[in-house]
């Protein structure tokens, strides 16, 4: 090993160490006490308690395979481990996410930036150490599969079409990005066999999801909302907002969506002086699409999304790939844009740790419950889990 490539190792440990550390700051009580959130408990462990595999059953109308697969291999380990598993699982899932990053095969600048802020970026942390939306840090993995230079081994390859067959399986980011993956034909700027092989699993995968989407039953959410006001609050809470006032939140105004909207010109206008301007419009496409779709699921209540308690997890993706474009920017030959970006990060920086460590989940004693499904003397057992009114029901076989 050369000395650079010893220094690429230390640095490359530091980071994910970085990673780790974040995760534990953000979330300490799930590497200390691990607990079911959600879905968790009343989905994939219920469901995978005392059956067979259920990899292909589909909730909220598509697939999530890899939580079904870990559901299913922590029940070898026993009921009480199962919490750990869930929790430990997405933790080493988002390390490796951030490793990824830092993949030769990213020819982007400041890749340690980038694989940092997957934990720095301002959110309220919903999206980390959970199995239920380990789906918004996996399908990061999507998004390197489409930007990375093409495979020169073997194991790369199987590697690629192993994480997009689990990625495609699991949430509906296979179906959203489609468009992305039809660009990776002009991306890697040649058609090989590689690529179209890549397109037809992906039109494979997601065509089994759009079929789960289609024929299942998500509840109907009505026509779309003509409310205006609503609309401009959403966006600019959900941007503006929660980019550079932190906990401070101001209140929704028209003010705030026109920064929003400031913000997304100055990165598209900066853009066009970079040599890494391909890279920006990606994010910005799936960034894009990925509004889009919650906007269209939300079309008819989207004064749900106003509140920052309320289906961060949705916007998570959309302040990451912004984060992105700004970090790629910091590479602009014009040092006023390259101020700017910086100021815009440090700022966004400062927001993120107003909110940084979550609130610590209810300790609802799972050691206890875990004896009582073991022994299972009782006809039902009921079992509360965070967040506060969920409760898993286990009925005796």
């Amino acid at each position: 090993m050369t000395l650079s490539n010893k220094n690429k190792y230390v640095v490359h440990s530091c980071i994910l160490f970085g990673v780790l550390l974040c995760l534990f700051i953000r979330r300490p009580d799930a590497f200390i006490n691990p607990q079911f959130w959600a879905e968790d408990g009343t989905i994939f462990f219920k469901q995978s308690f005392g059956s067979s595999p259920l990899f292909f059953i589909p909730y909220q109308g598509y697939l999530h395979l890899i939580p079904r697969i870990v559901a299913y291999l922590s029940a070898f380990f026993g009921v009480c481990a199962a919490p750990k598993i869930y929790n430990y699982f997405s933790i080493i899932t988002t390390v490796f996410v951030a490793y990824k990053l830092m993949s030769c095969r990213l020819k982007i600048p400041y890749k340690y930036l980038i694989a940092l802020s997957i934990v720095l970026v301002p959110h309220s942390g919903e999206v980390f150490s959970n199995l239920t939306n380990l789906q918004w840090i996996v399908s990061i993995l999507l998004i390197i599969l489409i930007i990375q230079e093409p495979p020169d081994h073997p194991w790369q390859i199987i590697s690629d079409f192993a994480i997009l067959i689990l990625i495609g399986l699991t949430g509906p980011f296979i179906v959203i990005f489609f468009p992305l993956i039809i660009c990776k034909l002009w991306f890697n700027e040649k058609i090989s066999s590689y690529n179209i092989l890549f397109l037809l699993v992906s039109l494979v995968l997601a065509f089994i999801q759009i079929s789960f989407i289609i024929n299942g039953d998500i509840g109907e959410i009505g026509g779309l909302s003509t409310k205006i006001p609503l609309w401009i609050n959403m966006i600019s809470n959900r941007f503006a907002n929660t980019l550079f006032f932190g906990t401070k939140l101001m209140e929704p105004n028209i003010g705030l969506f026109l920064l929003s909207l400031g913000l997304i010109a100055f990165i598209l206008f900066s853009s066009k002086q970079s040599e890494f301007k391909k890279y920006i419009i990606i994010f910005f496409i799936a960034a894009l699409l990925i509004l889009l779709s919650t906007l269209y699921k939300f079309r008819a209540v989207p004064d749900i999304l106003i509140q920052f308690n309320n289906g961060d997890r949705y916007f998570y993706l959309i302040r990451l790939y912004i984060t992105w474009s700004l970090i790629i920017l910091l590479e602009n030959r014009n040092r006023y844009i390259k101020t700017a970006s910086a100021t815009i990060l440090v700022m966004m920086l400062i927001s993120s740790f107003m909110w940084f460590q979550n609130q610590r989940l209810i300790d609802y004693n799972w050691q206890y419950y875990c004896r009582k499904i073991i022994r299972m003397e009782e006809k039902q057992v009921l079992i509360p889990i965070n967040p506060e009114g969920w409760f898993i029901k286990l009925e005796k076989m």
